[in-house]
């Protein structure tokens, strides 16, 4: 493989990387239904793959694959002469629309339900029945099956305000033992992972050896302390206090 070739083949590999993690942040979401995806959704396969999967299929027959080369979808159905390919573009207010179609759609099956009913301009032909996977044992989106995020009513419930009891923070967890009844403070001390329980008590110990050290230092230091003579905050003061001793004893009488 020469540079050229390598760097291509590198391109195309961040192009898919690139829809992948568009997919898992926007799409996983409204495609996936009940845990599963759609029958008529298929993962990241080539314009030939799609074809092959139309073999001697009937009339309308259609599914809906993720581009591979753009943050998008690609419909592929069974036409009168030949397999038709038609770009899905998804909007910045999030509806899907068919490029070269005026009316967009909310979801992607909003769209299948309502090409059911009205042609696909030019040539305005129906869409009638899903194409499936060629082996439910092994689907062609099994690399964004292991990217299904969790289904709606669990992430609401993640959404929604954490339990008391689901911190592991130390300061919360002191918090809430002081405004808790008393007999729920024992249960929040039990849900206290050991390890950080552990290093808590060890930190504990530490400070408290730590105190009792510097108490014990601090006594010691002031037991050999030393009295220094009085200091003077300047040279004039200590004269003049010199000055004044020396009158005071000149002044006595002498014996």
């Amino acid at each position: 493989m020469n540079a050229q070739e390598e760097a291509e083949a590198k391109q195309r590999w961040n192009k898919r990387c690139n829809t992948i993690r568009w997919f898992k942040e926007t799409q996983a979401r409204k495609v996936v239904r009940n845990g599963a995806f759609p029958n008529w959704f298929h993962g990241m396969i080539t314009r030939r793959q799609a074809e092959d999967l139309m073999t001697d299929k009937s009339l309308g027959c259609f599914l809906i694959r993720v581009s591979e080369s753009r943050e998008g979808y690609t419909l592929t159905f069974r036409g009168k002469d030949r397999c038709r390919h038609y770009m899905i573009e998804m909007q910045t207010n999030g509806k899907y629309v068919i490029l070269g179609e005026a009316r967009a759609h909310p979801s992607l099956l909003d769209l299948i339900e309502y090409h059911k009913k009205v042609g696909i301009l030019p040539f305005l032909e129906l869409l009638t029945v899903p194409c499936g996977q060629r082996s439910n044992v092994e689907p062609d989106y099994e690399e964004l099956k292991n990217l299904m995020l969790i289904p709606s009513s669990l992430a609401a419930e993640e959404d929604s305000e954490p339990s008391e009891h689901s911190s592991s923070d130390p300061v919360h967890l002191e918090l809430l033992k002081l405004f808790a009844p008393l007999d729920q403070n024992q249960t929040m001390e039990r849900q206290v992972p050991p390890v950080l329980k552990r290093i808590s008590e060890k930190k504990l110990k530490t400070e408290a050896k730590e105190s009792q050290r510097n108490c014990s230092e601090d006594h010691e230091e002031s037991s050999n302390r030393r009295h220094f003579p009085r200091l003077y905050p300047s040279i004039r003061l200590a004269m003049r206090e010199i000055q004044q001793v020396q009158q005071h004893f000149s002044e006595c009488p002498k014996d």
